[in-house]
């Protein structure tokens, strides 16, 4: 008698739970597809050198070392606005810290570092329907301004500014990329970025202009829907 009543009771519950998940899913396609979402969120990878590599310069009046290396820790944080289901303007602002450089003029040192920044808009295409259920593979083109400085931390020679002039360079290129989104939730979710950036700075900095770069990075993005 109980295993019938059970038997009925898990008949009975069965359609309306299916309907009830299926009508739940139905809704939640309807409210907050990824599809739909805008993204926000910080990027941490590897800055690969392509361009030029500094030198240390040895000469009467100056001489300088530097630790620069063609692998650097790249952060980037981003902000992109949905069209449509398909393209997205994604902001970025990048930053990294090619390595240190000392300058040694007479009996006084300056130590500082090479650090180059970003500031680009891109174009996001998403050309593909989602990959497996989830993975949504997409490209990027845009461009914007590369800032490139080299600047005095510490120094013996405290007049510095009068002496040792900070230099700093800019150049307007464009940026290609691509990548994978991984939406983990209706909110939260993974990326993986590629992206080449051709930088020509318009002054040297450690004797080098070229500052070409391949940045690899993991992202967490924020997924939210301005609408109401």
């Amino acid at each position: 008698m109980k295993k019938t009543l059970i038997f009925f009771l898990v008949s009975s519950l069965l359609p309306a739970l299916i309907f009830a998940q299926v009508q739940v899913s139905d809704d939640y396609e309807k409210i907050a597809p990824f599809e739909k979402r805008h993204q926000a969120g910080a990027r941490l990878g590897v800055w690969l050198n392509q361009g030029d590599e500094p030198l240390g310069r040895d000469s009467s009046n100056v001489f300088y070392k530097t630790d620069i290396g063609n692998n650097n820790f790249y952060f980037e944080g981003f902000g992109a606005y949905r069209l449509n289901s398909r393209i997205m303007l994604e902001v970025t602002l990048g930053f990294v810290n090619r390595g240190n450089v000392t300058v040694f003029d007479g009996v006084d040192s300056y130590v500082g570092n090479l650090v180059v920044y970003s500031m680009l808009a891109h174009v996001k295409l998403y050309p593909l329907p989602r990959l497996f259920g989830r993975f949504y593979p997409y490209l990027t083109a845009g461009g914007g301004l590369y800032y490139g400085r080299h600047d005095v931390q510490f120094t013996t020679n405290y007049d510095f500014f009068r002496v040792f002039d900070e230099k700093s360079g800019t150049d307007f290129n464009y940026a290609l990329g691509g990548g994978i989104d991984w939406p983990l939730s209706s909110v939260f979710g993974l990326d993986l970025n590629v992206k080449y950036m051709p930088i020509t700075l318009s002054k040297e900095l450690v004797e080098i202009t070229d500052f070409d770069a391949l940045s690899v990075s993991v992202g967490v993005k924020y997924l939210f829907n301005t609408g109401k």
